[in-house]
């Protein structure tokens, strides 16, 4: 069939989100045109449209919805785009002029160039009008040049393979079409990987070290079998072989060549108990690479699965102190561990194998007896876990006789006794927002 050569087709840049930033060609010819096509999101988002609303009487014109599932099957694509294609042609066959309109600039990674082909095989005259790119913008949000001099500007789409290798290229690199990779990039990841056992570490976690192409490990106490889970290639550091300085440094040259990094905290130094990582936080934030923070399971919880017990029993103790004897780093001296077991509730001491006989007698400066129990936990959830129990006078002779000076939590408290009253919560004469109790 012969077809009109009367419609003519416009792919129009709308920049990068401001409609103010829209060209007056551009403005003049979404006034020209009877149909906007539009790139519509599978959920339904048409964001090209919306930025020319503001700028753009659309009243009396056609909306032609052009959907794009960037399904990563080439036969669902090709299937869109010839029915993108299609409906185009129809009103351009009718006379009528079709403006596509398009994110950013119509020569970067642009819907419309999917129907450039078609329309011009079609015999239809094809217009593009440029506009602000997205990079161009960027640049001006951060009020400086991109590239200056001879310095190349490369611009990178993060989704293609390869991508990475090509930041190893000289001058600026902009990355597009980041998808969900970017926070691998941009990001460095303090990961709490658990007390020991591999098997404890997070699902979300184990994805971290998975992909990471750095990681800083905190040395022994690590099980290097975590190590293990780590990707071919990926750069692996011993933190207890580097001081602050060194390890943020590591971190800033990874990250400025667009690796990813994990800062493997574990074992008795958990992120949120005795890790040192605020330090490292402040020094991310003074060099301003963002940073997030993955939990992990405390060696508090995994000594508590390892001794059988419960840290707050009821008419025992309901509350838990967790701690450490000043060694060659100071506590607060309103902190010192004679002052806090004069409440004699369960306690639970971080960093102190190492100096048993000062634990013993300070602890017996407070509440605590000669007789109130005790435990050491060696390494918990770790495959050479060692729990040894004893009265907490016999603490410091116990520690010797069974080596444990090192890399052990010390439990003391009624909690670790054999009486304790029943919970509340499920006696059958207890009223709860559940069920009516039983007298």
């Amino acid at each position: 069939m012969e077809l009109s050569k009367a419609g003519a087709f416009f792919g129009v840049s709308v920049g990068p989100g401001d409609p103010s930033l829209l060209t007056l060609r551009a403005v003049e010819v979404l006034k020209r045109c009877q149909v906007i096509a539009a790139p519509r999101t599978p959920g339904g988002a048409m964001t090209a449209l919306e930025i020319i609303r503001p700028v753009a009487d659309l009243a009396g014109k056609e909306i032609l919805p052009a959907p794009l599932s960037m399904s990563k099957d080439p036969t669902v694509r090709e299937a869109e785009h010839r029915n993108m294609a299609a409906a185009v042609l129809d009103r351009l066959t009718r006379g009528q002029d079709v403006a596509m309109v398009n994110l950013g600039d119509v020569s970067l990674y642009a819907s419309v160039s999917y129907l450039l082909a078609a329309v011009r095989e079609a015999g239809f005259s094809v217009c593009l009008i440029p506009g602000v790119t997205s990079y161009s913008a960027a640049s001006a949000a951060l009020g400086r040049a991109l590239a200056e001099g001879d310095s190349p500007l490369h611009i990178i789409p993060v989704l293609s393979d390869g991508w990475r290798e090509e930041l190893e290229l000289p001058g600026t690199k902009v990355l597009m079409k980041p998808g969900d990779r970017l926070p691998a990039i941009y990001e460095v990841t303090f990961l709490g990987a658990g007390p020991g056992d591999p098997e404890l570490m997070t699902l979300k976690g184990a994805k971290a070290l998975q992909t990471a192409d750095v990681v800083i490990y905190a040395g022994s106490l690590v099980n290097p079998a975590l190590l293990g889970l780590c990707k071919s290639g990926c750069g692996v550091y011993n933190s207890a072989e580097m001081t602050l300085e060194q390890v943020l440094a590591r971190m800033e040259a990874a990250h400025r060549a667009g690796q990813s990094v994990v800062r493997l905290h574990t074992g008795e130094r958990s992120l949120s108990l005795y890790g040192a990582i605020r330090e490292q936080m402040d020094g991310l934030r003074a060099l301003e690479i963002p940073y997030t923070i993955i939990p992990g399971v405390s060696s508090f919880s995994g000594a508590a699965a390892a001794v059988e017990g419960e840290y707050t029993l009821p008419n025992v103790s309901q509350s838990v102190i967790i701690t450490r004897l000043a060694g060659r780093t100071p506590v607060p001296e309103e902190e010192a561990l004679s002052s806090l077991a004069q409440h004699g509730c369960t306690m639970v001491l971080f960093l102190s194998a190492g100096m048993l006989d000062r634990v013993q007698t300070e602890l017996l400066r407070g509440a605590y007896t000669e007789t109130t129990p005790a435990a050491l936990v060696y390494k918990a959830t770790w495959p050479e876990e060692k729990v040894v129990r004893c009265p907490l006078g016999k603490l410091a002779e116990t520690g010797r006789t069974h080596g444990i000076s090192r890399t052990a939590l010390v439990l003391v408290g009624d909690f670790l006794g054999d009486s304790y009253e029943r919970s509340k919560l499920y006696d059958p004469a207890f009223t709860t927002g559940y069920r009516e109790g039983t007298p």
